[in-house]
């Protein structure tokens, strides 16, 4: 039983050590709604905030620590989020068509939370994410589909900051 203890708490141990994730201050249990600000925008790419703010929209109506409200007056927290960056690039052509194959998407934004109430800042980072994906060699993926992951990759890091405090 001991060696069984002894077990899982180094893997845990391990576990937290090669995670990409920072512990930060978890969210205080007095807050309990959370209103998404819209997302402002530094880039041409027009349809990337809507689909993050959807996205984070759902996954914290999902996680259910917070109730997401449409309303700024009956919020407890404000998110504020700001994309600085959306950054697409041609890494690889394919060697007999010479057309684009292996590319990189990137984006950078700064996310804020504030307590509604005191206007306190609760958190104000910058989060960047990307995908290396490619349209002509396996496994294949196309522009919209790598968008779709990048926007569930952010959206994951996104909840995980304001909710659990990590970053």
């Amino acid at each position: 039983m001991r060696q069984l203890f002894f077990f899982i708490f180094i893997f845990s141990g391990l576990f937290f050590l090669t995670c990409s994730y920072e512990p930060g201050e978890a969210l205080p249990t007095n807050y309990r709604s959370v209103y998404v600000a819209g997302f402002l925008n530094d880039t041409s790419e027009q349809e990337f905030p809507i689909l993050l703010s959807d996205s984070l929209k759902r996954a914290l109506s999902e996680d259910g620590t917070l109730v997401v409200t449409s309303q700024l007056d009956k919020a407890d927290l404000l998110i504020a989020v700001r994309i600085g960056k959306y950054t697409k690039n041609v890494l690889t052509y394919a060697p007999i068509s010479g057309l684009a194959d292996e590319n990189f998407l990137g984006v950078e934004i700064k996310l804020v939370v504030q307590d509604v109430h005191t206007k306190e800042i609760i958190r104000s980072q910058i989060i960047e994410d990307s995908v290396t994906y490619t349209l002509i060699t396996e496994p294949r993926q196309t522009d919209i589909e790598a968008k779709n992951e990048l926007v569930k990759q952010l959206t994951e890091k996104i909840t995980l900051s304001v909710v659990k405090g990590f970053y």
